[in-house]
C-alpha cells in the first residue's frame, strides 16, 4: 500500500520526462465497453473478470471431495500449475455462496472453511489445537459482518468474540491433531459504510463504486506467537493471512462489472430474476478482494501468459490507458527480476480509497485521483504508485510477511523495486530522482535513527511513512551496494522463490542474503532493522 502523500517534486518531474513520454505513447491495450463486451478484434482474449469465452471447469460448492482441481490450475501460468497439487490438501479452502444487495451496500450468504492443522507451536513443534480463530475486519472498519448458524463438522457451536468484534474464536469439541482438518460453516451478512470510512476507503461504497476488502471471516495466522489477533494500527495494512484456495458463487444485479481476486470461471443468468450468478476461483492466494460498479469500463493487455485489466469510469479513458501502460511495463520487468507473476490475471481498479493504492492478491485498488486530471497528481506520482503496487504482487502477494509486525518486508521492498524500475528505465536521472524522493521522506522526521523493522503500531505520526517507506528502501539499496548488485539480484530471485506462497521473516531474509554473499550482516541489521 502507498499512503496518500503530496505529489513528487518538480525536480523529479524534470528527470522523468523522457520515460513518461514513452509510457504515454506505448500502451497496446484495447478498449471494452462497460458491460465487458470486447470492442477489440476477435482474436483478443477477453478478461475473465467480466466474461468467459470457453467452457470453464465445473465446480460445486461445499463438495471439496469431488472437486476438480483444474478450476484452480486454470488460473495459474503453466509453470505454476503443479503448486495446486502440492498445496491443496493442507491449505485453507474457503467456499462462499453469496448474494449482493441490489444497492451494492453489502453481501449475505453461506460460507464454509476447511481448516487443516499444520500450525507450528511456540517451541517449533506441531501441536493439537483446541480452537480456530477468525478475523472479522468489517467490524473495525466502520461496517459490520454478522455471523449466524456457526457449526463445526455439522455440530452447532457458540463462538466468543473479542477486540471490538474483530476476533471470533470457534471452540472445537476435541483437540485437532496435526494433519487433521475440520469444516467450519456459517451464515454471514456483511454491510459496508457509505461515502466515508472503511479504513482509507478500502471497505466502502462511494460514488457508485463498491470496494469490498477483507469482507468475510478470514482465518487468523497461528505462528510462534500463537494466534495473531491484534487490532491493526490506524496506518498500514490490516491483514496477515496464510495462502489458501477460494471458490465463490456470487449473485449480482445484471450488467454489473465485478472485479475480484482470481478468475471468473462461469456466469449464469438466473430465470425469473434480474440477477445473474458468477462463479470465481482463486488460489493459492492470501485473501479474496471484490470491487463492483456500473460505471467501470475495462481495457486490457497481455504480458506473457497473464491478462492485465484496468477498470475506470469512461470519462477517464485516456488516464486509464496511462495506468495500464505502467502496469504492463513493470510486470514485464519484475517477471525478469523476481520470477514470473504466477496468475493468469491481474486487475487494476479505480476506487474511492484515500491511500494512493492498495494491494490485494491479483488486484490493485487505485485512488480515483490517478485517473482524474483535475486531481493534481503528477505523472511521476502516478507511475510510482502503479509500479509500487505491482511490486506488491511479489512482496506481499506471493512472498507473504506479517504486515502488522514486520511491514518493512513488503513496503520497503516494494519501494526498492519501484526505485529499480526508475533506475532501469530512466538511467541515472531516474536513480537520483527517486533517491531524492526517498531521502525527503526520511527527512520528515529529521533522519531519526528509528529502526525500519518495528511493528506498524510502534511508529507515531509521520514516522511510519518516513521510516518504512523512506529509510527502508535506502537501507535495502545499501545492502545491495555491500554485497554487490549482481549478488543482491540473485538473492532477491531466490528469496521470491523460497518464500513463494509462504511467510517470510526478517531473520529469514537476513540468513538467505548472508548465504548468498558469504558475509556477516549482523551489524547492518542490528543498526537499522531490529528493535532496540
Amino acid at each position: 500500500m502507498i499512503r496518500l502523500i503530496r505529489p513528487l517534486s518538480l525536480h523529479m518531474v524534470s528527470r522523468f520526462v523522457a520515460l513518461l513520454l514513452l509510457l504515454g505513447a506505448c500502451s497496446s491495450a484495447e478498449t471494452l465497453d462497460s458491460t465487458g463486451s470486447s470492442a477489440a478484434p476477435a482474436s483478443t482474449t477477453t478478461s475473465s473478470s467480466t466474461t468467459s469465452q470457453q467452457e470453464p471447469p465445473v465446480f460445486h460448492l461445499f463438495d471439496s471431495e469431488g472437486l476438480d482441481l483444474e478450476v484452480f490450475r486454470d488460473g495459474l501460468i503453466t509453470a505454476e500449475k503443479s503448486v495446486v497439487d502440492q498445496m491443496f490438501s493442507s491449505a485453507p479452502l474457503y467456499e462462499m455462496d453469496l448474494v449482493m444487495k441490489e444497492d451494492l451496500t453489502g453481501i449475505s450468504g453461506a460460507m464454509s472453511v476447511r481448516f487443516v492443522n499444520g500450525e507450528v507451536g511456540a517451541l517449533g513443534e506441531v501441536g493439537a489445537l483446541g480452537e480456530v480463530v477468525f478475523r472479522l475486519f468489517p467490524n473495525i472498519s466502520d461496517g459490520s459482518v454478522l455471523v449466524n448458524g456457526l457449526a463445526v463438522d455439522g455440530s452447532s457451536v457458540e463462538p466468543s468474540y473479542g477486540l471490538d468484534g474483530s476476533v471470533m474464536t470457534v471452540p472445537l469439541e476435541s483437540p485437532l491433531q496435526p494433519g487433521e482438518h475440520v469444516i467450519i460453516t456459517m451464515e454471514i451478512d456483511v454491510t459496508a459504510p457509505i461515502e466515508e470510512g472503511g479504513k482509507y476507503g478500502t471497505f466502502l461504497l462511494d460514488d457508485e463504486i463498491l470496494a469490498f476488502s477483507h469482507f468475510f471471516p478470514i482465518l487468523a495466522v497461528y505462528d510462534d506467537e500463537g494466534w495473531n489477533t491484534e487490532i491493526p494500527a490506524p496506518h498500514g495494512d490490516s491483514v496477515f493471512s496464510d495462502s489458501g484456495f477460494f471458490l465463490v458463487r456470487l449473485e449480482t444485479p445484471m450488467n454489473l462489472t465485478v472485479v475480484t481476486s482470481g478468475q471468473l470461471v462461469a456466469k449464469e443468468v438466473l430465470p425469473d430474476s434480474d440477477n445473474e450468478a458468477r462463479f470465481y476461483s482463486a488460489g493459492p492466494v492470501r485473501d479474496f478482494y471484490l470491487a463492483a460498479s456500473h460505471r467501470f469500463e475495462m481495457i486490457q493487455v497481455r504480458v506473457g501468459e497473464t491478462i492485465i485489466n484496468s477498470f475506470a469510469p469512461p470519462e477517464f479513458a485516456a488516464q486509464n490507458q496511462d495506468v495500464l501502460a505502467s502496469v504492463e511495463a513493470s510486470v514485464a520487468m519484475f517477471n525478469e527480476l523476481y520470477g514470473s507473476y504466477p496468475y493468469t490475471e491481474l486487475d487494476f481498479v479505480s476506487t474511492a480509497t484515500l491511500a494512493l493504492g492498495v494491494e490485494y492478491p491479483g488486484v490493485v485498488a487505485m485512488a480515483m485521483g490517478h485517473y482524474d486530471p483535475e486531481s493534481g497528481f503528477d505523472q511521476p506520482t502516478i507511475v510510482s504508485t502503479v509500479v509500487h503496487e505491482v511490486a506488491h504482487q511479489w512482496f506481499y502477494g506471493t512472498v507473504g510477511n506479517d504486515q502488522l509486525d514486520e511491514p518493512w518486508l513488503d513496503e520497503a521492498m516494494a519501494q526498492y523495486a519501484t526505485w529499480v524500475y526508475w533506475r532501469e528505465t530512466q538511467g541515472e536521472g531516474g536513480d537520483e530522482g527517486f533517491r531524492t524522493h526517498l531521502d525527503s521522506r526520511w527527512a520528515r522526521v529529521e533522519y531519526a535513527d528509528i529502526p525500519i523493522g518495528l511493528p506498524a503500531d510502534a511508529y507515531e505520526g509521520t514516522e511510519y511513512g518516513a521510516i518504512v517507506y523512506g529509510r527502508g528502501p535506502l537501507f535495502v539499496d545499501g545492502l545491495a551496494k555491500i554485497v554487490g548488485q549482481e549478488t543482491f539480484d540473485e538473492f532477491l530471485a531466490e528469496y521470491a522463490a523460497t518464500f513463494k506462497y509462504g511467510i517470510a521473516s526478517t531473520q529469514g531474509y537476513q540468513a538467505l542474503l548472508e548465504r548468498h554473499c558469504g558475509c556477516d550482516l549482523s551489524h547492518e541489521f542490528e543498526a537499522a532493522v531490529y528493535p532496540r
